[in-house]
């Protein structure tokens, strides 16, 4: 494994300092959190943040994480990850490319580790435009937690009420993605067509129901249709195939909305 050296780094923006911690002291309001645990803890003060647990150690998953082209095989946010010079990569997703910079990595005296990172996309179709974020490594007894928190200003404020929430679930998804690879040596690739097919079935079920009801009328069709989605809606995912829900996340508002106040990426490394 690739030792992390301890080096000291300019704060990025969006309340998260380089290597994880917060910045912000006030509770940002009208956000939500999702977990897969006893709700004991309390939800983090600002962006989006999941964690997991696996039976793979630290080394394991540096391994599966660090690695660009390792890393966009797992992660659902990301079609393509590649290095440029060293400390940065560029990333691609649906057309629409952005940039980063490795801002910084440390141990911890328990064999942990934390990797940080800013990010930025100049492209105005992406609501993404700039921000920082981080992973954290923290070894148990039996395994890991593997943990991220990241931050963004979004260039559509009100598209954000939308596409953050979606971001905190694609990330949990892709985490319990990682999980299945590294604890059950399931291929991303695999695990996405398994939910594919698990989702195709959920809807082949679905129209099922409406094609025998159709027959009793559209209300009968329309309430069968409803009760079967219900039900299904609580049917747990399959173990080999990922799932949000096997992971613990939240999202809450942007740490700052003031467009000033940002520091281009490669400012946050001065």
């Amino acid at each position: 494994m690739k030792q992390p050296t301890a080096r000291a780094t300019a704060r990025p923006p969006f309340g998260l300092d380089a290597l994880g911690r917060s910045r912000v002291s006030r509770t940002a309001r009208g956000g939500h959190a999702r977990s897969a645990g006893d709700g004991k803890n309390r939800a983090p003060r600002h962006g989006i943040h999941v964690a997991v647990v696996t039976s793979a150690d630290v080394d394991r998953l540096w391994e599966l994480t660090q690695d660009p082209a390792v890393h966009a095989r797992w992660d659902v946010r990301f079609g393509r990850i590649e290095p440029t010079t060293p400390g940065a990569f560029t990333y691609r997703r649906f057309g629409v490319s952005g940039t980063g910079t490795h801002a910084g990595e440390r141990r911890s005296a328990d064999g942990g580790a934390t990797s940080a990172l800013t990010f930025a996309c100049p492209n105005p179709l992406s609501p993404i435009e700039v921000g920082s974020g981080y992973w954290r490594y923290r070894p148990l007894s039996e395994g890991t937690s593997f943990e991220t928190g990241y931050d963004y200003r979004c260039r559509y404020p009100v598209l954000d009420r939308l596409f953050r929430p979606a971001m905190a679930w694609g990330t949990a998804w892709s985490f319990d993605r990682l999980r299945l690879w590294a604890d059950r040596g399931v291929a991303p690739e695999l695990s996405l067509a398994l939910a594919l097919l698990e989702v195709a079935a959920r809807i082949a079920t679905v129209l099922a129901v409406v094609l025998l009801l159709a027959a009793a009328g559209p209300a009968a069709a329309t309430a069968g249709a409803l009760a079967v989605v219900g039900l299904l809606l609580h049917v747990p995912a399959l173990p080999w195939r990922p799932s949000a829900g096997r992971t613990t996340w939240s999202w809450q508002p942007a740490a700052t909305t003031d467009h000033r106040s940002a520091s281009r990426p490669e400012e946050s490394l001065r």
